[in-house]
């Protein structure tokens, strides 16, 4: 069964926002995951994301956080993870593509321990 996308937002500009993402990321929910975190990074220099309760991802969704992390690096922005890092599945999907993760860091981006 199949659990449908959503997104809750928190947080402000000033201090930074945190995304925490729910349900299925694939290639269905693709343009939406996409927007949805696009249009959070737009609005701050400090994303956290919450994706702990991700119930399955696949290569499209690892795309879509890749690309996040390098137009945060190339807008001098800052995105982040909130601990306790991706859900196992994710991990899961992950490692099967070759990308590695570690207790402090997933694709690139830090797992920060607290809101920033």
């Amino acid at each position: 069964m199949q659990h449908k996308l959503e997104s809750i937002l928190s947080g402000s500009a000033e201090k930074g926002l945190r995304l925490a993402l729910h349900g299925d990321i694939g290639i269905d929910q693709a343009i939406e995951a996409h927007q949805v975190v696009s249009s959070a990074l737009e609005k701050c220099q400090s994303l956290i994301l919450d994706l702990t309760r991700v119930a399955s991802g696949d290569m499209t969704f690892l795309q879509i956080l890749i690309s996040a992390k390098c137009t945060a690096a190339n807008q001098g922005k800052i995105i982040s993870l909130q601990a306790p890092g991706p859900s196992h599945e994710l991990i899961t999907t992950s490692a099967k593509a070759g990308f590695p993760s570690s207790p402090r860091e997933w694709l690139g981006m830090p797992i920060m321990e607290q809101a920033q």
